[in-house]
């Protein structure tokens, strides 16, 4: 009698079960619960260079404006101006000027403050983040005629 045993246990279908499926998706959902704010802090990181070359844009064509008339602008656009799209200058995330907010990741603003300089002539230049960028650290961005910036620490 010549009888065989099998000693393998019997053969395991292919495939997960319902149980390692949603292992992997918590698994998942964690990853993308830590990665995803890193994320999004990092591309308004990189997005910053907006406005830090919109208000140096802005700056050298007020010092070409007061060049030009001896004094300062808030006007951005139009007759008088500094030659944006729009008063108040909006910026794209590619560093366009554009004509109006819908879009716009960066508004530019321009105030004269002859005050705060002691009674000569100066500007101050801010950049107000909006819309995906409204959520930046940073916050606004700004600018004067004495190469003054704010935030100073880590933005700039």
């Amino acid at each position: 009698m010549n009888r065989h045993i099998a000693l393998t246990s019997p053969r395991r279908t292919q495939g997960l079960t319902l149980i390692e499926l949603m292992i992997a998706l918590v698994i998942l959902g964690i990853l993308t619960a830590i990665a995803y704010p890193s994320y999004s802090e990092y591309v308004r990181k990189g997005k910053r260079s907006v406005a830090k070359s919109a208000l140096l844009d802005a700056a050298n064509r007020q010092e070409q404006f007061f060049f030009n008339n001896r004094a300062y602008t808030t006007t951005m656009s139009g007759a008088g101006s500094l030659g944006f799209a729009s008063s108040p200058a909006y910026f794209g995330s590619d560093g366009a000027s554009l004509s109006g907010s819908s879009g716009a990741i960066y508004q530019v603003d321009a105030i004269i403050n002859t005050a705060a300089c002691g009674g000569a002539p100066c500007f101050k230049l801010t950049a107000t983040p909006l819309n995906e960028q409204a959520g930046d650290s940073c916050g606004n961005f700004s600018l004067n005629s004495a190469n003054m910036r704010t935030p100073a620490t880590g933005c700039w």
